[in-house]
């Protein structure tokens, strides 16, 4: 995952994440509300949750509103993210742990074990190797029973779907986001060009959702299905 350091470990992208997020992202607040409506608790419960790769805690402030009792550590491996999720997180019960899931080594700051790990947008920046390393790794972070919720950037086992994803679909959306944003006209071939050299530099590996849930089952999880598809995002869920 050393690619997306240049990226997500910078100035640059704490000052400006939230309006890059505007323009890249595809129903971003439905995918959160999927992950969300999975986690298997009331509002009054108090449980254990860990968000790995929470980046600057967009998505986990939106847990704890939703889960104010909720006991929540933070894994990322920017600590200039984390400075901005510790602002944002400052009024809950929130522990930060700097540390890179593309490490095996992320797991030894932490203590004890967890109801639920979630994870927006983050793991496909390693590869499929990672992936099945990581997800037995959260299997054994996970208690009995308990769940892990992935909604995160996929890809079709189907070349040809995978172009007109990106080619066509997300970069006009791009385009039009980009106008709407920031109030640039840009050709939808320099919309792709932009796309695809960043989608290099920050190293997307995504997977599909078959091989996550053949992993999954593999590792021992007893459900593994995906709860929600647009396009090439999707939610995944295992329960342990």
């Amino acid at each position: 995952m050393n690619e997306w350091r240049s990226t997500y470990d910078s100035e640059d992208i704490v000052n400006w994440y939230d309006q890059r997020l505007r323009i890249i992202g595809i129903k971003v607040n439905e995918r959160d509300d999927a992950v969300l409506n999975m986690i298997p608790y009331k509002k009054q419960d108090s449980f254990q949750l860990l968000d790995l790769g929470a980046g600057m805690g967009r998505f986990t402030r939106k847990v704890a509103d939703r889960f104010p009792k909720a006991e929540i550590v933070c894994v990322d491996g920017s600590a200039k993210m984390l400075e901005v999720a510790k602002s944002r997180m400052r009024e809950h019960n929130t522990t930060f742990v700097c540390g890179d899931f593309a490490d095996p080594s992320w797991v030894e700051d932490l203590s004890g074990t967890f109801n639920v790990i979630v994870s927006t947008g983050a793991i496909h920046h390693v590869s499929d190797q990672r992936k099945k390393e990581l997800f037995a790794e959260v299997y054994n972070l996970l208690n009995n029973h308990g769940y892990f919720i992935n909604g995160d950037l996929v890809k079709s086992k189907f070349d040809i779907l995978n172009t007109k994803y990106y080619d066509d679909v997300w970069a006009r959306h791009i385009q039009q986001k980009t106008r709407q944003v920031l109030g640039l006209e840009r050709s939808i071939d320099e919309v792709r060009e932009r796309m695809y050299a960043a989608m290099k530099k920050e190293g997307d590996k995504p997977s599909t959702i078959e091989d996550q849930l053949d992993w999954l089952r593999e590792i021992g999880f007893t459900v593994a299905d995906c709860v929600w598809q647009y396009y090439l995002l999707a939610v995944i869920v295992g329960i342990r």
